[in-house]
């Protein structure tokens, strides 16, 4: 057969709207956690859009250790109320040396403390 150059077209794509799938996580002691949007709380069936929720949980890590499951809302870390990612972040950096923060988590309706071990 003869030898064919196929045509290739390059460009930009275009940036849409962030969905919740594209919210950035934030990593801490094991666990990757993102924003709730009044979208997700609302697919989730959640009351209100406030906390932080756990997209991730690594195998052996201190978050799986203290039980925490993909799909918990983190409602206070370290003592301190969660409402967005920068409460979270905030209570994250203020843990600073301690080695284990209590973590009230709500799922499926109901609220559960737990203490992690920090790193």
């Amino acid at each position: 057969g003869k030898k064919q150059s196929p045509a290739l077209t390059v460009a930009e794509m275009k940036e849409e709207g962030t969905s919740p799938a594209e919210v950035p996580a934030v990593e801490s002691p094991g666990m990757e956690v993102a924003e709730i949007t009044p979208q997700l709380a609302m697919q989730l069936q959640l009351e209100k859009a406030e906390g932080v929720i756990v997209t991730r949980v690594r195998a052996g890590s201190p978050a799986e250790d203290a039980g925490i499951r993909r799909g918990d809302v983190i409602a206070e870390f370290n003592r301190q109320p969660v409402r967005d990612m920068k409460d979270y972040r905030e209570a994250l950096r203020g843990a600073g040396k301690a080695d284990r923060v209590l973590v009230l988590l709500e799922r499926q309706g109901r609220r559960i403390y737990t203490s992690i071990r920090l790193p």
